[in-house]
């Protein structure tokens, strides 16, 4: 997540610079990735806790997690 936020300023850092031509990811973007993945990276790590807790499948119970998440959040149609 560090990085993403690393990667944002740089992109301003560039812009900035004028070099427009060879940026291609605008901060925008990266900002709206970064609230995408918290409540991802939430969600699978809350699944894998709950599963531990009550003895199931962690790698099954995370993927129906993000399963759900994508389909809650709009990213699967």
């Amino acid at each position: 997540m560090n990085s993403l936020i690393l990667l944002s300023n740089f992109t301003c850092f560039l812009k900035s610079c004028n070099f427009a031509d060879i940026l291609f990811i605008d901060a925008e973007a990266i900002s709206r990735l970064y609230f995408f993945l918290i409540p991802l990276f939430f969600n699978i790590s809350f699944s894998s806790l709950l599963a531990r807790e009550k003895g199931l499948d962690q790698i099954g119970t995370s993927l129906i997690s993000m399963v759900c998440f994508f389909r809650a959040s709009g990213f699967l149609n």
